[in-house]
């Protein structure tokens, strides 16, 4: 194409428009060309088509029937009873199984049709709303029409109230639900609209704890029993908002035991529990908002001159309007005897002495340090406490010899030092 081009500047003027022409033509020649190709694949494909998925006629939709919608219809009646319709179609065979009763519009005029209860016969147009469609007729093509008087009136919308609310909830007493729309205009059948007691929204309280909360559902002519009625309404939904008020709160609080008394003399409290620890405390909000301490009482417990663990079931002590999880707990006072430690200071007994000999030494004691319950060591009594010392194979002079403590059960001794004693000749008597 370029050199063709190069060409025609370089040749006279008329030697370039024959060039001229001869490309064109050969331009032409190729569009015509493409065109031909693309008309021909197109014509391929249909008859792919047509063999793979062919148009077929059936009736449709295959299950169920197209609803008939009037138009023109006069005021102050209404249309008793439309049926509903099929049509015969024709589409592709892949599209004719997918075909609903939503793909369909079918509609009848009643402008011309008598009032009254006479029923009359009124042809029905329908209209596909799917592409590559076509509808060949309508089964029925006409149906039965009767016209009757209708009566409306405005109703106001109320709740229809389900569930409850939580605990310590409720709602506001001084404002009201705001339902949007406050009426709606029934119409229908005159005994059935006079049938109509109330139409309502169902709201299920259940759960609600915000502040406002806003409830939307379809609305529900009902008779005073509480039956459906069968009627238009104006508007379809609605939607009511409520303003809920927190009047119980719940709060937890640590309790707290309320001891009375002393254990016996020597023994002390080691230990106090309740159970459970903590309650869990309702009531009107003010009031449980305005206590200011973190524990609850509970009942008291009197130890006067207790020696062992006491435990007792005791109530918990509440403010005035506050209730609590549960009502009374265990209360656990562990009481042990005290420790302490005395030091005594005890004569040794002086077992296996040496014949011939004596101890040189005179108001010989040994210092016992012993530990133990206060009702064993006090007031101390070195009766309870055996001290020996043996001096079997001693010779005489100084010698140094192991000390043996005998104590009562429940109490220890520090360990001993020897001790060291000189042994002389005995003086005769």
């Amino acid at each position: 194409m370029r050199s063709s081009l190069g060409r025609l500047v370089r040749a006279s003027p008329s030697s370039a428009w024959a060039a001229s022409r001869s490309v064109l033509r050969g331009l032409t020649e190729h569009w015509a060309l493409a065109g031909l190709s693309l008309i021909a694949a197109i014509g391929v494909w249909a008859a792919v088509q047509d063999v793979d998925n062919p148009r077929v006629a059936a009736l449709a939709p295959a299950n169920g029937g197209i609803d008939v919608q009037a138009r023109n219809v006069p005021d102050g009646y209404l249309i008793d009873g439309l049926s509903t319709v099929k049509v015969n179609v024709e589409a592709r065979k892949s599209v004719m199984a997918e075909l609903t009763r939503d793909d369909f519009k079918a509609s009848i005029d009643v402008k011309d049709a008598e009032k009254g209860s006479q029923s009359l016969t009124v042809p029905v147009k329908v209209e596909a709303t799917r592409g590559g469609v076509r509808v060949l007729s309508v089964e029925p093509p006409t149906i039965p029409v009767t016209l009757v008087p209708s009566l409306s009136r405005d109703v106001p919308v109320t709740i229809r109230r389900s569930g409850s609310l939580p605990d310590g909830y409720e709602e506001d007493k001084e404002e009201a639900p705001a339902i949007d729309p406050a009426f709606v205009t029934i119409r229908g059948r005159k005994e059935l609209v006079d049938s109509v007691s109330a139409v309502e929204l169902d709201v299920n309280l259940g759960g609600a704890r915000d502040a406002t909360v806003t409830f939307e559902g379809a609305l529900t002519a009902r008779t005073e029993s509480g039956n459906v009625v069968d009627v238009a309404l104006s508007q379809a939904r609605a939607r009511a908002t409520f303003k809920i008020n927190q009047v119980f709160i719940q709060r937890s609080f640590a309790l707290n035991s309320s001891i009375v008394g002393q254990p016996q003399a020597g023994y002390a409290i080691t230990n106090i529990t309740i159970d459970p620890p903590v309650v869990l405390a309702s009531g009107p909000k003010a009031i449980v908002n305005s206590l200011t301490q973190t524990f609850l009482n509970v009942e008291k417990l009197d130890i006067t001159n207790a020696t062992k663990t006491q435990t007792a079931t005791r109530k918990v002590e509440l403010p005035p309007n506050v209730s609590v999880d549960r009502q009374t707990v265990v209360v656990k006072v562990e009481i042990s005897p005290l420790t302490i430690t005395q030091t005594l200071y005890i004569g040794p007994a002086i077992e296996n002495p040496p014949a011939g000999l004596a101890i040189a030494e005179s108001g010989l004691t040994v210092a016992v340090r012993a530990t133990g319950p206060y009702n064993l060591l006090y007031p101390p009594n070195p009766a309870n406490f055996k001290v020996t010392v043996s001096l079997a194979g001693a010779a005489a002079g100084p010698g140094v010899f192991a000390v043996k403590v005998t104590a009562p059960a429940g109490i220890t001794v520090d360990p001993i030092d020897p001790i060291t004693l000189t042994l002389r000749p005995a003086v005769a008597p």
